[in-house]
């Protein structure tokens, strides 16, 4: 356990769970009532939303016309930020630390804040995330954070259900998802975008070993 004392954190729970190991997030999964203890001894979580929800996520800025996704102005992305931390304030959250990209020169410093109910996602984060060192974990400071609450209904948007992308101040909120997709591309997104800055193109590309006849042939 931990205070809401970690280094530049954007909101300030109830209580925070800073960085829990593997085997204690198990335990927070075991307690989630839609999760299912496996014969292989994994936990199958029952979720609502079952993929990315595209028409609700929304980039915050004031110049819709540069964009070619739908906008919200900072205004009223404000108020919904205001209204998450209100709700964060009453809330137990976990929060994930970590890098994405292993590279140093790309390596970028991210952090995942999730209702504790929603345990399976912060444990799906952290598989993802690149583990800082335990001196790296002293002087954390995320460049990225996304702020993720799954019960917090969005009334008014498409399926009362909010992604806003503040690209600007590195921050993308979450409300009424529990799509770990949504998470997952939280971080990317926002990741791309800052590598563009620096003058790179990201790469979304994947490796799989694949049975074919007998043989197990592999695909990039």
């Amino acid at each position: 356990m931990a205070s809401s004392s970690l280094k530049n954190h954007v909101v300030k729970p109830k209580n925070v769970i800073a960085n829990p190991d593997p085997e204690d997030l198990r335990k927070l999964v075991a307690e989630m009532p839609n999760a299912q203890k496996t014969e292989f001894g994994n936990y199958n979580v029952k979720i609502k939303v079952k993929a990315r929800s595209k028409s609700s996520t929304f980039i915050v800025t004031d110049s819709p016309n540069s964009h070619s996704d739908q906008t919200i102005n900072t205004g009223a992305a404000a108020e919904i930020a205001e209204m998450q931390n209100k709700y964060i304030e009453e809330q137990d959250m976990i929060v994930i630390d970590g890098f994405i990209g292993p590279e140093p020169a790309t390596r970028t410093a991210a952090r995942l804040t999730i209702e504790k109910t929603n345990a399976n996602i912060a444990a799906m984060q952290q598989q993802l995330y690149f583990t800082p060192t335990p001196t790296e974990f002293a002087h954390f400071e995320p460049e990225l954070n996304i702020v993720y609450t799954p019960n917090l209904v969005a009334k008014g948007f498409p399926n009362d259900r909010l992604i806003t992308v503040d690209l600007d101040n590195k921050i993308t909120r979450v409300l009424n998802s529990d799509y770990f997709g949504e998470s997952k591309k939280a971080g990317l997104r926002m990741w791309n975008s800052l590598i563009y800055q620096r003058g790179g193109l990201s790469l979304h590309a994947g490796c799989k070993m694949i049975p074919v006849n007998g043989t197990n042939k592999v695909g990039l």
